[in-house]
């Protein structure tokens, strides 16, 4: 499996571009937490391994759930996102 044009085993070592444009965001973009976490959801039901079992059994490309969690993890947990003290109390 490839997830965004990069080898699976390079995925531990996702750059934030690449991190970025899995979720749909562009490289300039900031995300908001809320942004990030409706962005990560979004991506994960489209790339769970359930559904592309039964949509596109064939595609090898198809972004690999475990990578869409990655790129999630290393935005939430990088200096990538816009923190909004009011948002994070919501979420």
């Amino acid at each position: 499996m490839r997830c965004c044009g990069i080898q699976h085993q390079q995925c531990s070592n996702i750059s934030t571009a690449a991190a970025k444009s899995m979720l749909g965001f562009s490289e300039d973009k900031r995300p908001t937490i809320r942004e990030l976490r409706n962005a990560y959801f979004v991506a994960a039901k489209r790339c769970h391994p359930d559904v592309v079992k039964q949509q596109h059994p064939d595609d090898e490309e198809a972004f690999d759930f475990r990578d869409i969690t990655i790129a999630y993890e290393h935005l939430l947990h990088g200096d990538h996102i816009e923190y909004n003290p009011e948002e994070a109390d919501n979420i």
